[in-house]
């Protein structure tokens, strides 16, 4: 989402939750609806996410994110394969000696962008 949509949807949601909140206000915390306390405490999840991703965007760090893992900057494993891939020209990857080491079976080759495509 960009900025102005994402804005434009915590505004929405803002409405919404003190909307419900004055509902709510009209009942005591026994006699509140079940339905009305789920509602809030929906909305109030959603605003608070809509304002860690509106943070990130203008290059805030929040604690929570969405309840995502965050990302990790170093890639970890594999890094002989990657390299071999990357260092190897186009022609090499179309054929299937490349292949040889993987788990998957060489017909499931994947096309190289550019490169007709085989039937399988």
């Amino acid at each position: 989402m960009d900025r102005e949509t994402l804005h434009a949807t915590l505004s929405t949601a803002t409405a919404v939750l003190n909307t419900l909140e004055q509902q709510a206000a009209s009942y005591t915390s026994l006699t509140i609806p079940a339905h009305l306390k789920v509602e809030l405490h929906c909305k109030r999840e959603e605003v608070i996410s809509l304002e860690a991703r509106l943070a990130q965007l203008n290059g805030r760090t929040t604690a929570i994110s969405d309840n995502l893992p965050g990302r990790v900057p170093i890639f970890v494993g594999r890094e002989a394969e990657i390299k071999r891939c990357l260092d190897a020209p186009r022609s090499v990857l179309r054929s299937e000696s490349f292949y040889a080491g993987c788990r998957l079976p060489t017909r499931q080759l994947l096309p190289v962008a550019g490169a007709p495509v085989k039937a399988l």
